[in-house]
């Protein structure tokens, strides 16, 4: 009984561990698509003047 207890407590740790990482690497691929649009916009700018 504890030593299932206590595989499923790890499981989980592990689960949301990867979870984490899952989310921070979507924050900077969003964070890095918001930079390039941002980069575009001035080119675009640029280019107009």
């Amino acid at each position: 009984m504890n030593k299932i207890t206590i595989n499923s407590n790890y499981e989980r740790i592990v689960f949301e561990k990867e979870k984490a990482k899952l989310k921070a690497k979507q924050k900077q691929e969003k964070a890095a698509k918001m930079k390039e649009r941002k980069a575009n916009q001035q080119k675009e700018k640029a280019l107009k003047i």
